[in-house]
């Protein structure tokens, strides 16, 4: 894993074009049969995405739907895909 590590939070509506193919690709390589379909119809189900990029390449995501319940929000992370070399940090965790 290079120093380049970063996490960013984003809205799944601003995700850009490259980092929804680069989470496709990743999501597709850890999960036998996936469908780009079923991936963008759960993408789009959700409200924010955590990317975990090396070197501007996402390495690893996990998708957040945030639900209001009693005046907090309440977290509920979905598809989460940490390529292997990555997976020995905390950068999503802390994200959280």
């Amino acid at each position: 894993m290079s120093s380049g590590v970063e996490v960013q939070i984003v809205r799944v509506g601003k995700l850009t074009a490259v980092e929804r193919a680069q989470m496709e690709a990743l999501y597709r390589a850890h999960y036998e049969g996936a469908s780009d379909a079923a991936f963008a119809r759960d993408l789009d189900a959700k409200d924010l995405t955590i990317l975990l990029k090396d070197g501007g390449q996402v390495c690893g995501f996990s998708t957040v739907v945030v639900y209001p319940f009693e005046g907090m929000r309440i977290l509920f992370s979905g598809d989460t895909v940490v390529d292997a070399a990555h997976r020995n940090q905390a950068g999503l965790a802390g994200a959280f």
